[in-house]
């Protein structure tokens, strides 16, 4: 993974009930009941805050991931203005929230839209 300028390291929550997979390869998938949260996140997030939403989700397999602006804007073309104010966002309904004692490390409950 590259390092890109004011990058965070992400974890993931996932419950196992959200998502499934042994994570080999990165390879999970979402069963039926993934579409409450879903259906939650689309009617909760605005544009943005909903693809860094499903943005996150995208790295399940890996339990973690490594989030900057700028790689955001080069993926999935949110500007740097519409990465941070999704991020603040999914922190303030309570999906993305900084870890106990840690800088720059965030954890990742997507089940906390509903």
């Amino acid at each position: 993974m590259a390092n890109y300028a004011n990058q965070l390291t992400i974890k993931l929550d996932l419950d196992k009930s959200i998502y499934k997979g042994d994570g080999n390869n990165g390879e999970m998938y979402a069963p039926w009941i993934y579409w409450k949260y879903k259906k939650a996140a689309m009617k909760k997030l605005t544009g943005n805050g909903y693809k860094l939403w499903e943005y996150m989700f995208s790295w399940a397999g890996n339990g973690k991931f490594d989030l900057s602006p700028k790689r955001i804007m080069e993926e999935i073309g949110i500007s740097d203005k519409g990465v941070r104010n999704a991020r603040k966002e999914l922190e303030d309904i309570g999906c993305l929230r900084l870890e106990e004692g840690k800088l720059n490390v965030y954890v990742f409950c997507p089940d906390a839209i509903l």
